[in-house]
């Protein structure tokens, strides 16, 4: 008999999708029948390509909840819903919009209910649910409606990281028959938080086979990049503005500075937004500089890791993805004097200072400082440096290889654990 199991993409810019990706492969090699519910609608700008590698690897990938509403052509009363007039308000009160105050992304309690009941006859027919790491949600958002069905379905549920980081910022973590972890360090974290059985087992993403399934599938669906002659490519990954590291240092200033100081005649940018960026604030910043010089690309980092000669980092988890190509990557974090002063001050998030930077006498290091070269000047030099000390840490903190067959190995042990009542 096929087995069957879901994955269940809670993240609107499926940073989660880009991390189990290579595990629902692997179960499909091992016979399993596989099935992806991507709740939030993605941004298909962003997307496309993630979205078209799902379709490739999963037997089936459902985007968005609309299959299971309880009122038939829901999807055309939800797109109503942003619309104006007494049509667009009828329609509010089917979608709940944030004004009738239900709680931000919320849905009224019957339409909650019922989609809670369609969601657990879906996952009921699963013999195993993935679902990323999230808190416990309130009951109207939809990733709380997700976790109230699993919680009825009866399913083994398993819990695994949204990003390939090596840290935890969760205070509270959904309920779980088995949770992975991608580092021992964040095993030990996430332990504290949970009752579940903790394993780690690295990081599927970074796995060589997969990166190169990867860079084929992306060049069959966009073609071969072609990149200008006689220009030094140079990846430069970016980090959003909204997030909270910005506190005490400008977003414009710093991707500005490190975009001027790295563009030149004889070096071609690639600019890697984050999955969270505003594009549109992105083009506004990009405004003053020759499009000549650069392009915008939503490639997987894995696939232009892969082609260019430097990669430099603004303080994002994209950092570590050149490893996994054997490159050792830069990180530009300019410590400014005031920026020194606003860190002591106490005025920044304390997970700038608890976590993202540590003092260290006079100066400060990065999370990423183990796996990067640090640049904490305003002026950015790219050094050589002796690359194996930080592949060796890489490799031997993330654990790539295998690391999808791991996990399906101990899902196997699960699932047949489950059935007489126990979990590995």
């Amino acid at each position: 008999m096929i087995r069957t199991v879901s994955f269940v993409i809670v993240d609107g810019q499926l940073i989660d999708l880009d991390w189990i990706l290579p595990v629902v492969a692997e179960f499909s090699v091992q016979g399993w029948r596989t099935h992806i519910l991507v709740v939030p609608p993605p941004d298909a700008e962003k997307h496309d390509f993630l979205l078209h590698l799902a379709a490739q690897v999963a037997d089936e990938v459902e985007i968005g909840l609309d299959r299971y509403e309880p009122l038939p052509g829901a999807a055309t009363v939800l797109r109503w819903s942003r619309g104006g007039g007494l049509l667009g308000s009828l329609a509010r009160l089917y979608a709940s919009d944030r004004h009738l105050r239900f709680g931000r992304n919320s849905v009224l309690p019957w339409r909650r209910d019922r989609l809670q009941a369609n969601l657990v006859r879906r996952f009921a027919r699963s013999d195993m649910v993935f679902v990323s790491y999230r808190k416990n949600d309130g009951d109207g958002t939809p990733s709380g409606i997700v976790q109230a069905a699993l919680a009825v379905a009866g399913r083994p549920v398993v819990a695994y990281p949204s990003t390939a980081d090596f840290h935890v910022a969760l205070t509270t973590l959904h309920d779980a028959d088995l949770v992975l972890t991608n580092t021992e360090e964040q095993r030990e974290k996430i332990a504290a938080i949970t009752n579940a059985p903790v394993m780690t087992v690295g990081v599927p993403k970074f796995d060589g086979p997969w990166r190169q399934r990867v860079l084929v599938a992306y060049e069959a669906f966009f073609g071969h990049q072609a990149l200008p002659m006689g220009r030094m490519p140079v990846l430069l990954v970016l980090k959003n503005e909204s997030s909270p590291i910005w506190s005490g240092i400008s977003w414009a200033d710093t991707t500005l500075a490190a975009i001027e100081q790295l563009r030149g005649p004889d070096r071609y940018l690639i600019l890697k937004p984050h999955p969270r960026q505003d594009m549109n604030s992105l083009r506004d910043l990009l405004a003053s500089i020759p499009p000549d010089d650069y392009r915008i690309d939503m490639a997987p980092l894995s696939y232009w890791s892969e082609r260019v000669e430097a990669v430099v980092a603004l303080f994002s988890g994209g950092a570590l993805e050149p490893l996994a190509a054997g490159k050792v990557p830069h990180v530009y974090w300019p410590i400014t004097d005031a920026y020194r002063q606003h860190l002591q001050s106490g005025e920044a998030p304390p997970v700038m200072t608890s976590l993202y930077l540590r003092s260290v006498g006079d100066s400060y290091r990065t999370q990423y400082s183990d796996f990067a070269v640090t640049i904490s000047t305003p002026q950015i030099r790219l050094a050589a440096v002796d690359s194996r000390p930080y592949l060796e840490h890489f490799q031997d903190m993330f654990r790539p290889a295998g690391s999808a067959r791991r996990i399906v190995e101990v899902c196997n042990s699960l699932n047949t654990s489950r059935s007489e009542g126990a979990v590995p």
